[in-house]
């Protein structure tokens, strides 16, 4: 008797699970950099205040992927990017005053997530935890666009690649038709109902968190031009607003957008983009603005030359609009939310020094392998404002302070001009360089409209 009373014990007390491991996989990769930019804030180099930035880093990314049994997989991300010589301190933005907390030294949690394939229902695949989310040309959602956790973020923030999302993505399958279901937390706020230790309790915030809920249909026509339909429906609710201007809604942003990919003659690649978005925007002095007319609209085309098909010569070509807002009116806002987008980050000037808002955009590109593991790229962007009242900059930098009065009444914001050069050395080991110059257009007083340039030299193994 007594030894079925101890076996009952036993059964009854938590016994920890362990799942059958059928496969490990680590891989990552080591990249360091080299950064020299200068002049990103139009100032001449005369000038004391001028932005001249210099330093190198490395960005270390580790992934540990198992699948586990009956259609289970997990995946462990970590990332650590430093600056040399910066292992004990954290850098503000941009120049300022720094905060001696080690922080550098940490490892940031960058992948986190649990897949189940065929969970409940054949065709439906489910992820949670933090991963990467990436569709279409990362127009509106892109791989690195969300919320940066690194501390590469604090010293050039177009730079930092440990930005993923915390959320759920279920995905069902019935070819040719793909259908993703995304909610994403991207901002809870303040979590402390209470006074815990040290920790003081949320005043008077109710519910104060940034969500995102969205939709994907993608259809592959399967004809001869491998055309792909793909339309989406994006919401990104923000009730911290509430909390922090007495009389404001929650801001909303509703987002339909419409994609199309075909390839109508070999090696060549064409596709349209459209969205609009609506809903109610607020800041400290507008509460409670009407989005209104606002668009944005992208077209891409690349073509592989057929001739000389041994250098790989490949031309590319992209004309982007993102409405800007006419500061004149305080019940609407006709500005492009740039939401997630992922296009260009930490390879152009540009792209560090305008926000993605207010824009007319094109860009044309020629690349070639002159020799091989050896590819050569040179890309000519011209930017000009989209429609915001001509002497009125609604375009702001992410980390400087420029005030209107650098603007004048035109629209042409400058262009650039970007090389980019490769080396596979081995399987493993690249070499990088890009070099970018930026020339400010007529939409800069002539006392501010200094030529800003940047190279990066990189050197990187993946394993």
């Amino acid at each position: 008797m007594k030894k079925i009373l101890v076996a009952a014990l036993m059964l009854a007390l938590p016994i920890p699970a362990f799942a059958a491991i059928q496969d490990v996989k680590v891989s990552g990769s080591v990249t360091n950099y080299f950064v020299d930019r200068s002049d990103f804030d139009f100032k001449t180099p005369s000038d004391l205040n001028a932005y001249n930035q210099n330093f190198f880093y490395t960005s270390t990314h580790v992934l540990i992927s198992s699948d586990l049994s009956d259609n289970v997989s997990a995946q462990v991300g970590l990332a650590n990017e430093v600056a040399w010589g910066d292992q004990n301190v954290e850098d503000s933005s941009r120049g300022g005053a720094a905060a001696s907390n080690a922080s550098d030294q940490q490892v940031d949690l960058e992948l986190a997530n649990i897949t189940l394939r065929e969970f409940l229902y054949s065709p439906l695949t489910v992820t949670v935890g933090r991963q990467s989310l990436s569709y279409g040309n990362d127009f509106l959602i892109g791989a690195a666009g969300g919320p940066s956790v690194g501390t590469m973020d604090n010293i050039a923030t177009d730079m930092s690649r440990t930005q993923n999302y915390d959320g759920i993505r279920a995905v069902l399958d019935y070819k040719p038709l793909t259908i993703d279901l995304v909610y994403v937390k991207t901002n809870s706020n303040c979590l402390s109902g209470g006074t815990h230790g040290s920790v003081a309790p949320c005043t008077d915030v109710g519910n104060d968190d940034q969500n995102l809920y969205g939709g994907v249909a993608n259809y592959q026509l399967n004809d001869p031009m491998s055309s792909v339909i793909e339309g989406s429906f994006w919401a990104r609710t923000d009730d911290s607003v509430n909390t922090t201007w007495h009389g404001a809604q929650a801001s909303t942003l509703y987002v339909p957008d419409l994609r199309v990919s075909t390839n109508p003659i070999k090696d060549l690649t064409l596709s349209a983009e459209g969205a609009t978005q609506m809903g109610i925007y607020d800041n400290s002095t507008n509460l409670n603005e009407k989005r209104s007319k606002v668009f944005g609209l992208q077209g891409k085309a690349t073509y592989t030359i057929p001739v000389f098909e041994k250098y790989k010569p490949t031309l590319a070509g992209t004309y982007t609009y993102v409405s800007g807002d006419n500061p004149k009116s305080t019940t609407k806002d006709n500005a492009w939310d740039p939401m997630f987008n992922d296009q260009n980050l930490g390879t152009r000037i540009w792209r560090s020094m305008f926000n993605y808002t207010n824009l007319q955009i094109i860009e044309a590109s020629a690349s070639i392998s002159p020799l091989e593991d050896v590819t050569a790229k040179v890309t000519w962007t011209d930017l000009w404002l989209a429609d915001t009242t001509p002497g009125v900059q609604s375009i702001t930098m992410p980390d400087l302070s420029v005030s209107s009065e650098t603007f004048t009444d035109k629209k042409d914001l400058g262009n650039e001009v970007d090389g980019e050069f490769s080396y596979q050395y081995t399987e493993d080991v690249s070499f990088g360089l890009n070099l970018g110059v930026f020339v400010p257009g007529d939409a800069l007083v002539s006392h501010n409209n200094a030529v800003a340039k940047e190279a990066i030299v990189s050197m990187g193994v993946n394993f």
